[in-house]
């Protein structure tokens, strides 16, 4: 299974592309993105196919349609692994090197103040 981070910027990606074909998969339209968000969620906190399936069971309220989307969305995350994972390599890699930028920074000296003598 995939591994991403809540909130991420893969994370977020994946979330536009369920949403975007979560109508095709279930067969109706939808306007907001809940499932999807819900589905992010399960995924980033490592759930298998089964807690995936009970899940999504809770809120669409079908076994059925349940299975039937938590296989869509298995086979689609495997096909497109490689996309989310450099997405989230390419977040961490980012993220290591401003913390790295910040620590250096952190430890330049701050400079003196300016003292002006005004002579009356």
């Amino acid at each position: 299974m995939i591994n991403l981070k809540l909130g991420s910027q893969a994370a977020e990606e994946l979330k536009e592309d369920i949403h975007k074909n979560l109508p095709n998969v279930l067969g109706y339209s939808f306007n907001d993105d809940a499932i999807a968000t819900y589905l992010v969620a399960l995924v980033c906190k490592g759930k298998d196919k089964a807690g995936i399936i009970k899940g999504l069971k809770g809120v669409v309220s079908s076994k059925k349609i349940a299975t039937k989307t938590v296989e869509w969305l298995l086979d689609y995350l495997n096909k497109n692994e490689a996309k989310y994972s450099a997405i989230e390599e390419a977040t961490i890699a980012q993220t290591s090197s401003q913390e790295k930028e910040t620590t250096l920074i952190s430890k330049i000296p701050a400079p003196e103040p300016a003292t002006t003598t005004l002579e009356v």
